[in-house]
């Protein structure tokens, strides 16, 4: 996920791409060499609680409210999100530090959501709704006339009883070319396996408090503007296509859900689209390469779905009437 912030005057104040990676890969990624040096890396424990009222009235609103405490101070941030978690987008974010962990709304009384948290609903309800659990590497880099900061989250959200695993990869452009977290993301991926991020904390805290940690999602509505450029409007439909493929991708490969399979096929086929839409806008070499490489995987994903409907329509009707006879089980059994 790649990050903006503004600040009030809109001007861009931070960039940031995010990834995700399986927690057993963090030692290799960590063994780097250019990561493995000990001159300016850091160890953080930190420890998020997020706050909202029963009625999710935060949450519904795309606002997120937590405290932030490290090494005994208290970071209060409050963000707004435009709900395009995956590649370019805007986020408003507002910090300070508190004197206890507990929120303090006065501060967020001149924000541009501070009619939402005014409400009384909100002030009278607010109660922390879950929690992020983390030990954070933070290591500064150079690379490509770049200066980065690498930072490798390894925990977990909370929510009750209820846990889920967390671990991600952030970099953070401090000054540079922004071309330079690719290459570092690139040469991370040589070593371990990387994804885009395309879920917050926030929102995977919400979804384990609501018990739907693995749920099918279909394609959200593209937000564009008749103010947007053709890029631009290039750029949210291929947002809108890679979240929605990577919001099925753990659905399908851990709960073997029929309907993520043909909703991962759903967006590698926008996805394809796209590329074919604004091909006469795109100068970079590699994109009929990468088309090559989705029209593979668009073929491996329909050979699946159709043994999915040859198990579901066709051999599993015909065990039924079959009698159970053993040739008609063990065909299924290996299908």
């Amino acid at each position: 996920m790649l990050k903006f912030a503004w600040d009030d005057m809109g001007g861009p104040r931070e960039i940031e791409l995010k990834l995700e990676l399986e927690a057993s890969d963090a030692e290799r990624l960590r063994e780097l060499p250019f990561l493995r040096r000990r001159s300016g890396r850091a160890k953080q424990h930190l420890r998020s609680v997020y706050f909202d009222t029963p009625k999710r009235v935060l949450g519904k609103a795309g606002v997120s409210l937590r405290i932030r405490t490290v090494k005994g101070r208290h970071l209060q941030t409050l963000k707004a999100s435009d709900g395009a978690a995956a590649g370019l987008f805007d986020r408003q974010e507002w910090e300070h530090e508190v004197a206890r962990p507990e929120p303090d709304l006065a501060a967020a009384t001149n924000t541009t959501i501070g009619g939402i948290v005014r409400r009384r609903a909100v002030r009278k309800n607010l109660r922390p709704v879950f929690e992020t659990i983390v030990e954070r590497t933070v290591r500064r880099i150079s690379r490509d006339g770049a200066q980065i900061e690498l930072a490798l989250d390894e925990g977990e959200v909370r929510a009750g009883p209820d846990s889920a695993p967390l671990c991600s990869l952030e970099l953070e452009l401090k000054k540079g070319p922004v071309e330079a977290l690719f290459a570092v993301a690139r040469s991370c991926n040589e070593a371990v396996p990387l994804r885009l991020e395309v879920v917050s904390k926030s929102e995977r805290g919400y979804a384990l408090l609501e018990g739907r940690r693995t749920r099918v999602a279909k394609a959200e509505p593209v937000q564009l503007d008749r103010d947007m450029s053709a890029a631009e409007g290039f750029q949210a439909i291929m947002r809108s296509c890679i979240r929605h493929f990577r919001l099925n991708e753990p659905v399908l490969l851990d709960a073997r859900e029929t309907e993520a399979l043909h909703q991962a096929r759903i967006a590698i086929r926008r996805l394809r689209s796209a590329l074919s839409l604004f091909k006469d806008m795109i100068a970079d070499g590699t994109v009929d390469d990468l088309k090559d490489r989705l029209r593979t995987f668009s073929r491996e994903l329909g050979e699946a779905r159709n043994l999915d409907v040859f198990l579901a329509d066709i051999l599993a009707p015909g065990d039924e009437d079959s009698g159970g006879e053993p040739g008609a089980t063990s065909l299924l059994a290996y299908a």
